[in-house]
C-alpha cells in the first residue's frame, strides 16, 4: 500500500509523499514477512530447549462491535514456543502475540493500538521436542464478562 510521490508542475505545491505503508511495515519486506507468518509453522525444541505453553492475556485496548454499543476490552491466547528457560519462553510467547497483532490480524488497525498491554496468566513446560503448530488467533471478551466474573470472584469469598 505504498504511494509515490505527486509530482505537480507548480513549486509551491505540498509534497505529499509517503513511503511507508499505513498497516505495518511496507514494500516487498514487508510483504514476505506477512505472507510468512500468515503459516502456522511448527514448534522444534532442539538441544537444551524445552517446549512451553504460555497463555497470555491483553488488554488496553477497545475494539467496537458492529451494530452493538458494546466493545471488546480484552483477549486470551495460547502460544506455544520452544525455549531455554520459562522466563524466555513467556518474552517469545509474548513476542508472537504483538507480531499477529500488528501483522495480517490488521488488529492493531481496527484497535487503533500498537500493542496491548500483555501479561502471562500461566506458563509451563510440556512433554515432547515438537508441536505441529505455535499457536495463533484471539479470545476476546468484554467489559460485562470481566465485571460478572469479579461479581461472582466476589460473592464466592
Amino acid at each position: 500500500m505504498t504511494t509515490t510521490p505527486s509530482h505537480s508542475a507548480s513549486p509551491d505545491a505540498p509534497n505529499n509523499e509517503s513511503t511507508v505503508s499505513e498497516i505495518g511495515i511496507g514494500g516487498p519486506i514487508g510483504t514476505v514477512l506477512r505472507f510468512i507468518r500468515r503459516f502456522n509453522l511448527p514448534v522444534v525444541a532442539l538441544g537444551h530447549r524445552n517446549l512451553y505453553r504460555v497463555l497470555v492475556q491483553g488488554e488496553g485496548f477497545e475494539l467496537p462491535i458492529e451494530g452493538s454499543n458494546d466493545r471488546l476490552i480484552g483477549f486470551f491466547t495460547t502460544r506455544f514456543v520452544a525455549a531455554c528457560s520459562r522466563l524466555e519462553a513467556e518474552s517469545l510467547a509474548q513476542l508472537h502475540v504483538v507480531r499477529e497483532w500488528q501483522g495480517l490480524s490488521l488488529m492493531s488497525y481496527f484497535t487503533g493500538t500498537d500493542e496491548p498491554c500483555l501479561s502471562v496468566i500461566e506458563s509451563e513446560a510440556i512433554e515432547g521436542w515438537f508441536r505441529p503448530n505455535k499457536g495463533q488467533g484471539f479470545s476476546f471478551y468484554g467489559a460485562d464478562t470481566t465485571s460478572e466474573g469479579q461479581r461472582s470472584h466476589e460473592n464466592a469469598v
